[in-house]
């Protein structure tokens, strides 16, 4: 599965490489993350088979995919 993943974007002082890409590997709800103060939640986790048409996907847009809400931005 594919999981889509939100992160807040806060100033810091020092900046990172722009091309160092980040690994969640535990999962945290937008309630969790909420309540942890962490910066970032999955949104929604897809299945490969979802992926073989093209088509859009709205990030914040109300809707559970797979048990993750995808809240409102």
């Amino acid at each position: 599965a594919y999981q889509v993943v939100v992160q807040e974007e806060r100033k810091q002082k020092v900046r990172r490489a722009t091309d160092v890409l980040e690994c969640f590997s535990v999962p945290v709800s937008f309630r969790n993350a909420s309540i942890l103060n962490s910066p970032h939640y999955f949104a929604a986790e897809l299945p490969p088979v979802s992926l073989a048409v093209v088509q859009p996907f709205t990030i914040g847009d109300n809707k559970t995919y797979n048990g993750y809400w995808n809240a409102p931005l």
